[in-house]
């Protein structure tokens, strides 16, 4: 599998996630802080797709990510239990003149 021509190993997983505008925006930005419930690994990729709670709907922005770094509870005391830090990098980032769409695209 690869995404976007980048290499990737054999079993890396894709994560489709929401991310608010706020955070999906902040251009310095380059981790996520997540519940751990998808079994994160690094060289994994994110699919970031830009939500509006306002509105309820996607907005049609979207990034790819790749995990370049996990930091979980033992290693970082201040994280809430069952939570990681996920190091990223950008891989791939839409134009941000897209039209809304309502489902985010498969």
């Amino acid at each position: 599998m690869s995404i976007l021509n980048i290499p990737a190993r054999r079993d890396a997983v894709i994560h489709r996630l929401k991310c608010w505008p706020e955070f999906f925006r902040n251009p310095q930005k380059n981790f996520e802080i997540r519940f751990n419930d998808r079994d994160y690994q690094v060289d994994d990729f994110i699919h970031l797709q830009e939500y509006d709670p306002r509105s309820s709907t996607y907005t049609g922005y979207e990034q790819y990510l790749l995990i370049t770094y996990i930091l979980n509870r033992r290693e970082t005391p201040g994280l809430a239990e069952g939570f990681v830090l996920l190091g990223t990098a950008i891989i791939y980032k839409s134009a941000l003149n897209r039209v809304p769409v309502q489902e985010p695209v498969a």
